[in-house]
């Protein structure tokens, strides 16, 4: 490095490390919704083999029952699982 850009470089390190300490009063906070909306899920496994029509079929009365209680079908998680959410 050549002598005349070592001031240069330590003028350059001091006034960072002087500003430092005030920059952080400029940070944005990180956005938060005011009513965010919060969820409860439930997951629920099936036998092997079941196809997706199957499983409607099947489980038809219980899929109706849970949405009139507020749960939400997500969809299939994997090959033998079906999730739900409502809100809580």
């Amino acid at each position: 490095m050549k002598s005349s850009t070592v001031p240069w470089v330590v003028a350059a390190f001091a006034l960072g490390c002087a500003t430092a300490s005030t920059a952080q009063q400029f940070v944005v906070p990180t956005a938060r919704a005011a009513n965010a909306p919060t969820w409860q899920y439930l997951c629920s496994t099936y036998e092997n083999g079941l196809t997706e029509v199957k499983l409607a079929e099947n489980n038809q009365a219980l899929f109706n029952t849970l949405g009139d209680k507020g749960w939400e079908l997500i969809g299939q998680l994997g090959p033998n699982m079906v999730c739900f959410k409502q809100p809580g």
